[in-house]
């Protein structure tokens, strides 16, 4: 060690400190010993040490390269389970839409008590669809009076408003789902200009 660089140490350490002067010096003189120490092991490492440094070092990179491995599957996995949940989903969003089509078409007039019941079961079919829905996480998208955002909106058409501001949602033709927080299907909208 320079022994300029000691001195410094020394004055900086008694003046902050209320070591011995001893105290440093002996402090000082086993740092200077523990660094030779290390010069000298650095040279007397033997072929044996330096393989098992060397099969060392191949056994992190292996079990690194792994874990990136395990990480990358199990999110390909994750994304498979998704896109075939995603189809399923679909076909059935398609069902539920041809229910509400055809509630929206039955007699509202109660005279015709065939016509209330078919009413009534196509109700119960889509309230049991909507719990179904919402075990697996499934919820609607109602983008109405909203502004329209192509991330979760399928623009349709544009038309003329004096209700609503230009760019935003002005009638939903088809509702849009989201499931687990990712877009299942957009909503098919109808936007003002």
């Amino acid at each position: 060690m320079d022994p300029k660089n000691t001195e410094k140490t020394q004055s900086s350490n008694t003046s902050s400190s209320d070591f011995s002067e001893d105290e440093i010096t002996q402090s000082l003189n086993e740092e200077q010993l523990a660094q030779e120490d290390l010069k000298g092991d650095s040279e007397d490492i033997s072929p044996e040490a330096q393989k098992l440094k060397e099969v060392e070092d191949k056994y992190l990179r292996v079990y690194a390269e792994f874990d990136n491995y395990r990480k990358r599957v199990a999110k390909e996995k994750e994304d498979i389970a998704f896109i075939t949940t995603q189809k399923v989903f679909e076909n059935i969003l398609e069902i539920r839409d041809h229910l509400e089509m055809a509630l929206s078409h039955t007699p509202s007039a109660q005279s015709d008590a065939a016509a209330q019941t078919l009413k009534q079961g196509i109700e119960l079919t889509l309230r049991k669809m909507d719990k179904f829905f919402e075990t697996f996480q499934v919820k609607s998208v109602d983008p109405s009076g909203q502004d329209f955002n192509p991330s979760f909106h399928e623009a349709i058409q544009q038309e003329s408003s004096l209700a609503h501001k230009p760019g935003q949602v002005v009638r939903v033709f088809q509702k849009g789902y989201v499931f687990k927080d990712r877009l299942l299907r957009p909503a098919r909208v109808s936007v003002a200009s």
